[in-house]
Parts: structure tokens; sequence; C-alpha cells
């Protein structure tokens, strides 16, 4: 299977690719550990979204859409600390992310997660999960300072990210029981 299909299905192929990623993951992660909004499922969706990336890197892409731009340094991991550490967020927001990720992939079959969208895409999914399910959020403003985007940026990337979903936003209990599962971290 793809890493798409990752993202769809099992993501045991990513978890196979080899015990140093995930050490990696680990270590990119102890900073945060801490934290109120660290989630235990972050290294799991860490390795399933640079998985996403490298097989769309590898992937030839006919249409360029918004949240592509230059590809950023940071990794993902680093980039899902960054959001952790300074996002201002509940634990739930970041399984709300994944969730609505694997839903823009049903909605928008033909977008490819790469490394030169996958930042952007990353803060919109953040911003989006955040207003939706947090009763204290930020301004635009502010989540474009912890996502390193201008404000007009992070505007424009949310709105499409809702189009791209349908603004299809509620989660139910059992789809989130099952994203729980599909990112339990393997022992």
């Amino acid at each position: 299977p793809t890493a798409s299909e990752a993202v769809l299905g099992s993501h045991s192929r990513l978890r196979d690719d080899g015990v140093e990623m995930a050490i990696k993951s680990l270590r990119s992660f102890k900073e945060v550990v801490d934290m109120e909004s660290y989630c235990d499922e972050l290294p799991v969706i860490g390795e399933i979204l640079t998985g996403l990336c490298k097989d769309g890197d590898s992937r030839k892409v006919h249409r360029l859409c918004v949240f592509e731009g230059k590809v950023v340094v940071v990794s993902v991991n680093d980039y899902l600390v960054r959001l952790c550490k300074y996002g201002l967020c509940s634990k739930v927001v970041f399984v709300l992310m994944f969730i609505y990720l694997r839903r823009l992939l049903n909605y928008q079959p033909t977008f490819i997660v790469r490394s030169s969208n996958i930042h952007r895409l990353l803060i919109a999914l953040f911003v989006v999960s955040a207003k939706y399910h947090d009763d204290h959020f930020y301004s635009n403003h502010f989540y474009s300072k912890v996502g390193g985007i201008t404000n007009l940026e992070i505007n424009r990337l949310e709105s499409t990210l809702l189009n791209y979903i349908s603004w299809d936003l509620y989660v139910s209990a059992e789809e989130y029981q099952a994203a729980l599962q599909h990112l339990a971290p393997l022992e």
C-alpha cells in the first residue's frame, strides 16, 4: 500500500521502515511530552505524515494548489512539536487534524501531500481543529506567528481547507475512537 493508503488504513508498513525513524521521532517529541497539549499519538502522526510526504514527493503533480510553497527545512516532527509547544491547544486537536486530513484525502482524491505543502497543510488543519473543538482558541494572527506564515496566508489556507472538506467538521465519538485506535503507538 502507498503512504496515502496508510492514512486511510493501517500504518504498519510505515512502522516497518526501521527503528531508527521511530527513535528520531521520539527524540523530537521528548521536549513536549510533559505538556498538557501533548498526545501520545503525536509520534505516530509524525511518522504517517513523513511517509505521505515521501510517497507524494515521488509522484508527479499535475496541478499546484494553494498549499504549495517552498520546501521548509523544518521536519514534520519538529513542526508538530512547534504546534504542540506554542499553539496552546487541547490534545484532541491533533487527533482531529488527522481525521480532517483523512477527509481531505477522501474528498479530494487528487490531492497529494508533499514536502512542499505539508507545513501549510498542517497549520491549516491545526487552526480548523482548534477553532472547532477548543473552547478557547486564538486569532489567525496568533496562529500565523505559530505557523511561521502571514496572516493573509493563514486566512486563505483555512478557507481553502474548509472548502476542500465541504465544511464537514463534526466527528462522532465512534470516529474519534477509531482514529485513536489507528494512531495507537505500537509497543
